[in-house]
């Protein structure tokens, strides 16, 4: 006769967790990361002006938001043996716009190029490759090619 031992316990919990990646200005992929089996998932993304879109079930989604702004995107993991777990993280999204001003006259340095953010919080800074270094929005007085 053998005997073998059997062991029963509950599964592990859930460990919610996920990735963000931008994909453009609006646009944001969340990349599920929970571990210990979760098969069902629940999104919010606390972005109102989204309508119908505030919301997710997807394992994976892809979300637009409807504006510039803080948001914070809740993920919820579960599955039918595991009450599941929930984790939330900030996304901030920003707005840019350009312009430019092409050089009036062949060697002049009467060219221009702006750049302005709307950032969710605090002011932006600004960083241009050129010689001399501007530091604010706009980077002016440049010849062609810089």
């Amino acid at each position: 006769i053998a005997f073998d031992d059997i062991r029963i316990e509950n599964a592990p919990l859930i460990v919610a967790d996920f990735e963000i990646v931008c994909l453009s200005a609006d646009t944001v992929q969340f990349i599920n990361l929970a571990n210990n089996c979760p098969d069902s998932w629940s999104w919010g993304f606390s972005d109102p002006g989204s309508g119908p879109f505030n919301t997710s079930t997807e394992e994976n989604p892809i979300h637009v938001f409807s504006k510039p702004g803080t948001y914070a995107v809740t993920m919820q993991a579960s599955s039918a043996c595991n009450p599941g777990a929930s984790i939330t993280k900030t996304v901030r999204l920003t707005e840019l716009s350009t312009s430019s001003t092409p050089v009036d006259c062949y060697g002049n340095n009467t060219g221009s190029a702006s750049v302005q953010i709307t950032a969710p919080a605090g002011a932006p800074t600004y960083t241009w490759n050129t010689s001399p270094s501007h530091p604010g929005p706009t980077a002016a007085n440049r010849p062609a090619g810089t």
